[in-house]
Protein backbone atom coordinates (compact mmCIF):
# COMPACT_ATOMS: atom_id res chain seq x y z
CA UNK A 1 0.00 0.00 0.00
CA UNK A 2 1.18 3.51 -0.73
CA UNK A 3 1.91 6.27 1.76
CA UNK A 4 -1.02 7.15 4.01
CA UNK A 5 -2.56 10.47 2.90
CA UNK A 6 -2.41 13.40 5.31
CA UNK A 7 -6.23 13.56 5.40
CA UNK A 8 -6.40 10.05 6.85
CA UNK A 9 -3.73 10.58 9.50
CA UNK A 10 -5.34 13.89 10.55
CA UNK A 11 -8.83 12.34 10.70
CA UNK A 12 -7.50 9.40 12.75
CA UNK A 13 -5.68 11.71 15.16
CA UNK A 14 -8.76 13.90 15.75
CA UNK A 15 -11.17 10.97 16.00
CA UNK A 16 -8.95 8.92 18.26
CA UNK A 17 -8.38 11.84 20.60
CA UNK A 18 -12.14 12.15 21.15
CA UNK A 19 -12.67 8.38 21.12
CA UNK A 20 -10.41 8.12 24.15
CA UNK A 21 -12.58 10.62 26.05
CA UNK A 22 -15.99 9.43 24.88
CA UNK A 23 -15.65 5.68 24.62
CA UNK A 24 -16.20 5.57 20.84
CA UNK A 25 -14.25 3.04 18.83
CA UNK A 26 -11.03 4.56 17.44
CA UNK A 27 -10.56 4.73 13.66
CA UNK A 28 -8.12 2.29 12.13
CA UNK A 29 -6.26 2.63 8.85
CA UNK A 30 -8.53 1.90 5.89
CA UNK A 31 -8.98 -1.76 5.03
CA UNK A 32 -11.65 -3.93 3.38
CA UNK A 33 -13.65 -4.15 6.60
CA UNK A 34 -13.86 -0.42 7.38
CA UNK A 35 -13.63 1.10 3.88
CA UNK A 36 -17.30 2.05 3.83
CA UNK A 37 -16.92 3.90 7.14
CA UNK A 38 -13.96 5.82 5.73
CA UNK A 39 -15.85 6.57 2.51
CA UNK A 40 -18.67 8.10 4.60
CA UNK A 41 -16.20 10.44 6.29
CA UNK A 42 -14.70 11.38 2.94
CA UNK A 43 -17.94 11.97 1.05
CA UNK A 44 -19.24 14.00 3.99
CA UNK A 45 -16.13 16.19 3.85
CA UNK A 46 -16.58 16.60 0.08
CA UNK A 47 -19.99 18.24 0.53
CA UNK A 48 -19.83 21.89 -0.61
CA UNK A 49 -20.40 23.40 2.84
CA UNK A 50 -17.67 21.25 4.40
CA UNK A 51 -15.26 21.52 1.49
CA UNK A 52 -15.49 25.31 1.47
CA UNK A 53 -15.74 25.64 5.28
CA UNK A 54 -19.09 27.42 4.87
CA UNK A 55 -17.46 29.98 2.58
CA UNK A 56 -14.66 30.83 5.02
CA UNK A 57 -11.80 29.69 2.76
CA UNK A 58 -10.67 30.85 -0.67
CA UNK A 59 -11.27 28.90 -3.87
CA UNK A 60 -7.59 27.93 -4.04
CA UNK A 61 -7.70 26.63 -0.46
CA UNK A 62 -10.83 24.63 -1.30
CA UNK A 63 -9.08 23.15 -4.36
CA UNK A 64 -6.10 22.10 -2.22
CA UNK A 65 -8.44 20.58 0.35
CA UNK A 66 -10.32 18.75 -2.43
CA UNK A 67 -7.06 17.32 -3.75
CA UNK A 68 -6.15 15.98 -0.28
CA UNK A 69 -9.56 14.45 0.23
CA UNK A 70 -9.56 12.82 -3.20
CA UNK A 71 -6.13 11.30 -2.48
CA UNK A 72 -7.68 9.80 0.65
CA UNK A 73 -10.63 8.44 -1.35
CA UNK A 74 -8.25 6.80 -3.82
CA UNK A 75 -6.35 5.26 -0.91
CA UNK A 76 -9.59 3.91 0.61
CA UNK A 77 -10.69 2.50 -2.75
CA UNK A 78 -7.38 0.68 -3.07
CA UNK A 79 -7.73 -0.69 0.45
CA UNK A 80 -11.26 -1.85 -0.37
CA UNK A 81 -10.14 -3.38 -3.63
CA UNK A 82 -12.94 -1.58 -5.48
CA UNK A 83 -14.50 1.81 -6.19
CA UNK A 84 -16.89 2.95 -3.43
CA UNK A 85 -19.48 5.37 -4.80
CA UNK A 86 -21.29 8.15 -3.01
CA UNK A 87 -24.60 6.46 -3.80
CA UNK A 88 -23.41 3.31 -2.06
CA UNK A 89 -22.33 5.25 1.02
CA UNK A 90 -25.66 6.97 1.47
CA UNK A 91 -27.89 4.10 0.37
CA UNK A 92 -30.26 3.61 3.30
Amino acid sequence: MSKVPAYITAKMTRNNLFATCTGFKPLELPNKDNALQWARHIYNDLSPENLHCDGEISASQARAKYKQIMAALNYVNKAAGRQITEDEVYDC
